[in-house]
């Protein structure tokens, strides 16, 4: 672990162009291991501030005649993609108004039931849908000391919460609050 930490402190101090602390210094005379990677961060480092090498590979003469060719491809395609996006957009916009002209000609075009028709509201009332004899006859089978489901949770979540409120007055609040029940009126 401690060699870790040293060879990471050596990497560290030959990066940022700093001498080494003399006590860093000492640990790498005695371990030949941070020596070593103490010259090759050294040539590592003079490596790279040395001057890069003219290559000696000369460019193509067709070189610029293919950049030129690949950049006027490249705006060809960017235009295409270009009109490309407006057109769905467009299109979309076509379609929605096309769709609401005609939802809005059909409801304009429809006609008025002609006078003397008997309208959906009052056929309701002659004749009862069979569903709600049926409705009445399982609301007639439910048992008189039936209790909502709900109105028991209701009462339980009131319950708990009266519960949590006497916990609280009685942790936080002075004795003579206790006597006292909290007015609930709703006026106000």
């Amino acid at each position: 672990m401690k060699t870790a930490v040293l060879r990471f402190l050596v990497r560290w101090y030959q990066a940022s162009d700093q001498p080494l602390p003399p006590w860093l210094d000492r640990a790498v005379r005695n371990t030949p291991e941070l020596a070593a990677i103490r010259d090759e961060e050294a040539q590592l480092t003079s490596f790279l501030r040395s001057p890069a090498p003219v290559p000696g590979v000369m460019a193509s003469p067709f070189l610029k005649s293919k950049v030129l060719h690949t950049l006027a491809r490249d705006s060809a395609d960017s235009e295409r993609s270009l009109t490309a996006r407006w057109v769905l957009p467009s299109a979309a916009v076509a379609a929605t108004l096309a769709l609401g002209l005609l939802l809005a000609s059909t409801w304009l075009s429809r006609t008025a039931p002609p006078p003397g028709t008997p309208s959906s509201s009052s056929l309701a009332t002659l004749t009862p849908p069979p569903a709600e004899s049926q409705s009445v006859a399982i609301a007639q089978r439910i048992p008189a000391a039936w209790a909502n489901p709900l109105d028991q949770e209701i009462a339980g979540v009131v319950a708990d919460a009266e519960g949590a409120i006497r916990f609280l007055a009685s942790a936080f609040l002075p004795s003579e609050a206790l006597s006292r029940r909290p007015d609930r009126s709703t006026s106000g």
